[in-house]
């Protein structure tokens, strides 16, 4: 569609808006959860190692991406160059 998550798209699914004549949205996460500050763990899957970020934003930047990048890679469950990422779960 040549729209990026930096741009068009974030604005609408931040402003739960139309873009390209889509409504965009996010799945399987609760509207409270989208933009709610939660600590990261980034776990080495060779080793097991885990480090923990109290920001997404503090573990974008260990790696290089953006937070919106990296959230992406936290909900979808994805392991990049030997790590995987996930949100510390509060009780």
């Amino acid at each position: 569609m040549g729209l990026t998550t930096g741009t068009a798209i974030g604005i609408a699914l931040r402003n739960k808006r139309v873009s390209r004549n889509y409504r965009w949205g996010y799945h399987g996460v609760s509207q409270e959860d989208q933009m709610t500050p939660k600590a990261v763990i980034k776990v080495c899957c060779s080793t097991g190692v885990t480090t923990r970020f109290e920001t997404i934003a503090d573990a974008a930047r260990d790696v290089g991406i953006s937070a919106p990048g990296l959230r992406v890679r936290i909900l979808t469950d994805v392991h990049r160059e030997d790590h995987h990422w996930k949100f510390v779960e509060t009780n």
